[in-house]
């Protein structure tokens, strides 16, 4: 399937416009729930989501589908630093965020990169 250069430039990054917001609803499920099982939810959801995109047989799909996966992946702040916070020791706090915020902004730059955005 060809896609205009317009239209993918507009659907490559529509995964972050869920993701802020969600961030606040997930935030109240890993406080609520089990932290490990609402990662691992989003997470696969994102999996899914990004699976499927191979398939996309439409640019809605497609766009759909960018959706869906910032909706997976708005767990993974709230989520990950109730885990730090949990089960790191207070000396490796600031250590441990910002090893996850490097390999977050490292999967970012390669996922536009291999996507071509």
């Amino acid at each position: 399937m060809r896609y205009p250069i317009r239209s993918l430039a507009y659907c490559c990054p529509r995964s972050s416009g869920p993701t802020a917001p969600a961030q606040l609803p997930a935030g109240w499920l890993a406080e609520r729930l089990d932290t490990r099982r609402v990662l691992a939810a989003g997470l696969a959801i994102g999996g899914v989501a990004t699976a499927i995109t191979g398939v996309a047989n439409g640019f809605l799909m497609l766009l759909a589908l960018r959706v869906i996966l910032g909706l997976g992946e708005s767990v993974m702040y709230p989520a990950s630093f109730k885990i730090l916070a949990r089960e790191a020791l207070e000396a490796q706090r600031g250590r441990a965020n910002g090893f996850l915020a490097r390999v977050s902004y490292a999967a970012r730059l390669s996922e536009r990169w291999l996507a071509g955005c």
